[in-house]
């Protein structure tokens, strides 16, 4: 690999470093300022799994890259008459 191509893949990790960073910065922030209505309310209890389901699910999706959805079109394929 070029010294240009490898300092592009560099810039590249830097960047989504950078927007995963602000992300998850918004994401604790976000969960920080809904707890406290988690803790309080008592139909609002089960919030407290919605970060974990979400992080679940978005790491099983990084596990299976190739696990694409359905088009419309595939699933009607798929279902029997």
């Amino acid at each position: 690999m070029s010294q240009a191509g490898h300092s592009r893949v560099n810039d590249q990790r830097k960047l989504q470093g950078w927007v995963f960073g602000v992300l998850g910065i918004y994401w604790l922030a976000l969960i920080h300022q809904l707890g406290a209505q988690w803790s309080v309310f008592d139909q609002y209890n089960y919030g407290w799994a919605v970060p974990f389901l979400c992080l679940y699910l978005f790491w099983n999706r990084i596990q299976n890259p190739d696990a694409r959805r359905q088009t419309p079109d595939a699933r009607r394929q798929s279902i029997p008459s």
